[in-house]
Formats: structure tokens, C-alpha cells, sequence
């Protein structure tokens, strides 16, 4: 059995099953054995290193019935009770140790026989999972007469798989075997533990009984005995009474020793008992220094585990009515010092410019609109269903005589779906370079979108310094940031068309205050977009829900607090307290893996499609922290300027060269000398540059165009 992440990760999810609940499941290094947070439904499990596959797997099933059915407040008042019931109000700690061991044993019994009942499939572990115990001598049983055990250790070995063991119950255990095999309830456990725990202290006594008449018959036979005494000499009388006196008092002196440094068999075999009144399970002390010594705590790896933070919306969100009345505010707008024309003279070019690329758009836009519908009708017609319905069809009976097909047909349409987006814009200073030309592709995806009537919000993610604490977590922290809803399909057309016109200046220098572009909070955003999403999903009725990210570095890390210790390998396992999720991972120093994290989460809550574009503005060796590319990888992002892949962490990843791929359409290539074949190559070349030249709009188009149901 190995002790990677990924077998916890799995045991983990065995776990969850066997509990019938989306309990939070933690494996930790750190404790000797299992427990239940009833409260915040928490299991934690010891991390065992060194076993089979059969018997992880019986400890797992094991542990999960005391979390299902050992009640963990009645638990310890059971002890508290025995104690005082057995020993008085002074019961010693020692004492409600054993008397622990003594509710364990029986309670096993009961936990193991429930758990057996609700899942036939793990009696194969158990039998396989104590055999190896027993194997490992657990027990510490090895060479020694079981039947010579006490009561208590005797049951223990018995339901623990130990019927090859021949144990021997006289016919008053035999009843108390049959009581236990048949116990339902802790009550009847904690019942059952006070009678076998008083059984046990009667057995001792029994024992230490015939201990004593034992010793007393062998002192017996040597009072009988013989002795040559010489009654004629004074001095050898003297002599054998001093050496008589010397004997009796070694004798004395030597038994003594025997009882005050337990040297006796008896005191070896009850070492560490506070008194004669005191009663241990001998073999439970032993399985659990046993199971001790199968425990990780001096493995090489470091757990962390940290529970993924709820964030304050108020502070991270803002609608885009708030948003579009700061921006349009005059005393929020400033000029970039690296522009040199005058603050009018801008705005009245960036007017010019907009006007010009929005109507050069239209018709692009129609474009994709009318490629949208063909592809669509298309998806709809291969999965036109027609059937016969088994009525005559009156119009073809004449036929009969060599029509065999005369029956009526009915063509099933399948409902195409509701499609939405959600889309988070990188808002770092650096995208500032490659905003021009992703505004340009943002806004077609903007207008195909209002022209379909598809949904959508899209949200800038900034960081922020001047907002309060906006997460609470004690252990994952990281600096404060911002979420904008700058446009919205709930705009209408004029605020719309007002509100790219802003960001158009902002791409062309004529910033706004309260947008100012800092750094990359990606993975934050990512974490907390969960509820805008499933907000806008349950608002619009979205049955195939798309997330799109875009952006143009990695993200600024998160940071967990943590005490390392030295040479060990720190592994952090994220806990999602929403869907009881969790997720390894070992490369800290890299904000790239915690990307991944970042992107399973909002997959898992959201159930949303996840496509991400990369703004890459060089070679793509330029990436080499998130993924190697092989070579035919680099020649198709040279040749297309554009590379997808599916292994990080979205559904597709679209790595786009931002510097050469313009938005400007060609001609079409057509003159009347051109042969037909020409003519189709020129406008094959044609259409796949018009999809290159807007990917986010074509791989948009392909995604919804299949299944989709336009809104009316």
C-alpha cells in the first residue's frame, strides 16, 4: 500500500460512499486514530503506511461505522460512568484506560457486524484485512496459549476474525457471545461492558485465589518436611536456630521483593495496573501500540491541510450600473503621459476609430451569424429522428402491391438547449499592450452574442489594495481584488454601445481612476466566481453553462500559513467546504498548478464548461512555467498563430500569438479568368482566415452551434 496523495484521494472518496453523505474527509499524519467532528461532519483518519490494499480498505470501512454509529458525546460519558460505577469517585486515569479498552473491544464487535450487514462487499476485506493482522501479530498473541487469556482478550480475538484460534468460552461467556453478536444499540454496548467488566474483575480474583492456595500448599509441604536436629549440643542448636532465623528472614525479605518489584509471574503479566481491583484487555493495549507503529508520523511528507475561503460579495462585485457611472464620471478620467495629443483630441479619435470598426464589424458579425445557423441546422438535421407510427398512411395505400412501406412516418426533432456565458477579463497592468486587439475580439463575441440573443456578463478581475479583508479563511490568504461587470446582455442597446466605447478609449489611453490596471489575481477570481456564475445559470434558465477566461499571464499566488519542517515534502490538500472536494498538491512555488486547483473547483461547483484564451505576445517557449510543447506543437502555433490544448486544467486552452493576429478582413481573391477549383480554394483560404483572424468568436460559434436553442 503506498502513501501517495492520489490513494488518499481515492480512499477519500470510498469514504464519503461508505458514509452515505458528502462528509469532509481528512487523512492526517498527525493523529494515532480516527475520529468524527460531528458538528462540521469532519472524518479524519490516521495515515497507515506499509499495509495491503484489502486491509486499508477494512480499516477505512472500519472507521467510518464508528463515524456512523458510535455517538461521540455518549462515548465519553460511558466511560466517565463506568469509572465512578467500578472504582468510585477516585477512579485513576489508569483505570478509565482499561476500562476504555474494555467499551472498545465490545463496541468493535458491533461497529464490524453493522457495517458487514450494509456492505456485503467488505467481508472479503475483513477476512483477508485479519489475516494480515494476525499475521502481524497485532495481537502480541505469538506463542502463547489463547486460551489462557482473559475473558475480555479472549472476545477480542474471537470477533476479530479468530475462530482458527479454537477459543474456549465456558457456558456463561458462550451467553455474553451471543449477546454481543446480537447488540444493536450503544446502550446495549455500554450494558454489556459494565457486566463483562465486573465478570473480569470476579475471573481475576478466581485466578489470584488458586495463585495463593497454590503457594500456600507449596509452603505446606515444606513445613512438613524432615529436619536432623542435634538435641545434645547447645552450639549446634544455637547454630541451626541462627541459620533457621537467617532463612526465614531471607525467605521473607525475598517475598517481599517479589511483591513490591513485581517480579512474580502474575505482576508480569498485569505490569503497570494501579491494583489488585483493576482489570486490562492485554491484547487491545497491544493492537494499538501495534497500529502505532503502521502510522506515518515519521514519513518524509508533510500534510497541509487547508480549508478553501468564503468571500464577501458585497466587496468583491460590482454591477455594471455601478461600474458604468464611475467610468462615465468626468472626474475619474486621466490621459496616459505617453499619449501626446490633447485630452479632446483623443476622445474625438478614439470616437472616429470606434465608429469605423464597429460598422466594419457589422458585417463580419452577419457573417458568423449566417456560418452559426448553417452549422447549426445542420447539427439539427443529423439528429432529426424518424419513425413509422403503425397507422396506414391513406395517400400511399394504392400502392400496396409492391410497396411494403405504407404506413404514416412521424420526424422527432430533439430540443436543442439554452447556452449562457460568463466571462472573466484580465485586467493587470501588463494587458494594457494587448488590449487594443483583445477588445476587438471581445466585442464581436459581445455583438454575435446580442444578435443571437445568447446571454452573457462579462467581468474585469483586478487586484485591489484599498478594499478591506474580503475572505475568510485562517489559513489561505492573499492580497484583496476586485470583480467589474463592464457589460452585460441586461444592458440595453445604447448603454451597451456606450459602455465599449469607454473601454475603447481606456485601450487607446484615456484611463479611468477606478480601473486602474494592476496585477494578476487570477486564480482568486477563479475561486470565488462559483456564485456569479450559478446566479446568472439560475436567472437566465442556462441548461449548458460556459465560463471564458482571458488573459495574458499567470496568476498572482495564494499563500497558505504553514510550519515546515526541515527536509520534508509539503504537500497541501485543499478542502472545498461546499462540495467536499479535495485537491493535492505538491508544487507550492508554482501559481500555474494552483491555477488547475482554482479551475476543478469552479468546474465542480458550477458544473460550466471552462475555455481558456491565452494573450501570448511571443514565442511560445515563453510559456515553459506552465507546460513543455513539443516541436509539431510550436510549428502549428508558428503556422496559425494560435495553438489549442485540453491538459490545463480548462475544457479547451487556446494559446493565441495576440501580436500577429489582426482582426482586418482580406478580399476574396475572385476574377472571371479563375477556374472553378480556384475560385473554392481562394474561398476555403478565404473563410478559414476570417475564423483565424476571430478564434474567440469561431471557437464560440462551434461550442454553441451544437445543441443550441435560440431564446425568444
Amino acid at each position: 500500500m503506498t502513501t501517495e496523495a492520489i490513494s488518499f484521494e481515492i480512499k477519500s472518496q470510498l469514504a464519503k460512499l461508505l458514509a452515505t453523505e458528502n462528509i469532509t474527509m481528512r487523512h492526517s499524519p498527525d493523529v494515532s486514530t480516527a475520529y468524527f467532528d460531528i458538528k462540521n461532519r469532519l472524518l479524519v483518519l490516521p495515515v497507515w503506511q506499509n499495509i495491503s490494499e484489502d486491509l486499508y480498505d477494512m480499516l477505512v470501512v472500519h472507521e467510518v461505522g464508528h463515524a456512523l454509529d458510535t455517538p461521540l458525546d455518549a462515548w465519553e460519558s460511558a466511560i466517565d460512568t463506568l469509572a465512578k460505577e467500578k472504582h468510585g469517585d477516585a477512579a485513576s486515569d489508569k483505570q478509565k484506560v482499561n476500562i476504555k479498552g474494555f467499551l472498545n473491544v465490545i463496541e468493535d464487535a458491533r461497529i464490524d457486524k453493522r457495517q458487514k450487514r450494509r456492505y456485503p462487499g467488505s467481508k472479503r476485506n475483513y477476512v483477508i484485512g485479519h489475516k494480515e493482522l494476525f499475521a502481524r501479530d497485532l495481537y502480541g498473541i505469538n506463542g502463547k496459549d489463547v486460551n489462557d487469556l482473559t475473558f475480555i482478550d479472549r472476545i477480542n480475538l474471537y470477533f476479530k476474525g479468530g475462530l482458527h484460534l479454537n477459543i474456549q468460552f465456558s457456558g456463561v461467556e458462550k451467553s455474553y457471545l451471543s449477546r454481543i453478536s446480537n447488540a444493536e444499540t450503544f446502550d446495549e454496548v455500554v450494558a454489556l461492558t459494565s457486566e463483562i467488566y465486573s465478570y473480569s474483575k470476579e475471573e481475576k480474583e478466581e485466578k489470584l485465589k488458586k495463585k495463593q492456595e497454590i503457594e500456600e500448599e507449596n509452603s505446606s509441604d515444606l513445613d512438613d518436611s524432615d529436619y536432623d536436629f542435634n538435641e545434645d549440643s547447645d552450639d549446634a542448636e544455637s547454630e541451626t536456630s541462627g541459620d533457621a532465623e537467617s532463612e526465614t528472614s531471607d525467605d521473607a525479605e525475598s517475598e517481599t521483593s517479589d511483591e513490591d518489584g513485581g517480579n512474580s509471574s502474575y505482576a508480569d503479566e498485569n505490569a503497570g495496573v494501579d491494583d489488585e481491583d483493576t482489570v486490562e484487555s492485554v491484547t487491545e493495549k497491544n493492537a494499538q501500540s501495534s497500529m502505532d507503529k503502521m502510522l506515518v508520523n515519521n514519513s518524509n511528507i508533510q500534510y497541509k491541510y487547508v480549508t478553501l475561503p468564503t468571500f464577501n460579495y458585497d466587496l468583491i462585485v460590482d454591477d455594471y450600473k455601478k461600474v458604468y457611472a464611475e467610468m462615465h464620471d468626468p472626474k475619474n478620467e486621466f490621459t496616459n503621459v505617453y499619449v501626446n495629443l490633447n485630452f479632446s483630441d483623443r476622445k474625438k479619435l478614439c470616437l472616429e476609430s470606434f465608429n469605423e470598426f464597429m460598422n466594419a464589424e457589422k458585417n463580419s458579425i452577419s457573417y458568423m451569424v449566417k456560418e452559426f445557423e448553417q452549422k447549426k441546422a445542420a447539427d439539427t438535421y443529423s439528429r432529426i429522428a424518424v419513425a413509422k407510427t403503425g397507422m396506414l398512411d391513406t395517400n400511399k395505400l394504392h400502392t400496396y402491391k409492391y410497396n411494403e412501406d405504407i404506413f404514416r412516418r412521424i420526424s422527432t426533432v430533439p430540443e436543442g438547449k439554452n447556452h449562457g456565458f460568463v466571462m472573466l477579463l484580465d485586467w493587470s497592468g501588463s494587458m494594457f499592450y494587448n488590449l487594443k486587439n483583445t477588445l476587438r475580439h471581445l466585442f464581436g463575441l459581445v455583438m454575435f452574442c446580442k444578435k443571437t440573443q445568447v446571454p452573457f456578463e462579462v467581468y474585469t478581475f483586478r487586484s485591489d489594495p484599498g478594499i478591506q479583508k474580503q475572505h475568510n479563511s485562517s489559513e489561505l490568504y492573499f492580497d484583496n481584488f476586485k470583480l467589474r461587470n463592464i457589460l452585460s446582455s441586461r444592458m440595453n442597446t445604447a448603454t451597451l454601445r456606450a459602455m465599449m466605447l469607454k473601454l475603447w478609449e481606456i485601450a487607446n489611453g484615456i484611463l479611468v481612476q477606478c480601473d486602474a490596471l494592476l496585477s494578476t489575481p487570477l486564480n482568486q477570481a477563479i475561486l470565488c466566481f462559483d456564485k456569479i456564475v450559478n446566479d446568472f445559470k439560475s436567472k437566465h434558465k442556462v441548461q449548458v453553462m460556459n465560463t471564458i477566461i482571458i488573459t495574458d499571464g499567470h496568476s498572482d499566488p495564494w499563500r497558505v500559513t504553514y510550519s515546515y519542517e526541515y527536509k520534508k515534502q509539503l504537500v497541501y490538500v485543499f478542502q472545498d467546504p461546499l462540495t467536499k472536494k479535495t485537491y493535492y498538491h505538491d508544487k507550492y512555488d508554482r501559481p500555474y498548478y494552483q491555477t488547475v486547483i482554482a479551475l476543478k473547483v469552479l468546474k465542480e461547483r458550477t458544473g460550466s464548461n471552462v475555455i481558456g484564451f491565452f494573450l501570448n505576445s511571443g514565442k511560445i517557449t515563453k510559456l515553459s512555467y506552465m507546460m513543455q510543447f513539443s516541436d509539431a506543437q510550436k510549428v502549428k502555433y508558428h503556422n496559425d498563430k494560435f495553438l489549442g490544448i485540453t491538459n490545463a486544467g480548462y475544457d479547451e486552452y487556446y494559446i493565441i500569438n495576440i501580436s500577429k493576429l489582426g482582426i482586418a478582413d482580406e478580399e476574396l481573391d475572385v476574377s472571371t479568368n479563375m477556374t472553378k477549383n480556384k475560385i473554392f480554394k481562394n474561398f476555403v483560404k478565404f473563410s478559414n482566415k476570417k475564423s483565424v483572424n476571430r478564434i474567440m468568436l469561431s471557437k464560440f460559434v462551434d461550442r454553441i452551434a451544437k445543441n443550441m436553442q435560440i431564446a425568444t
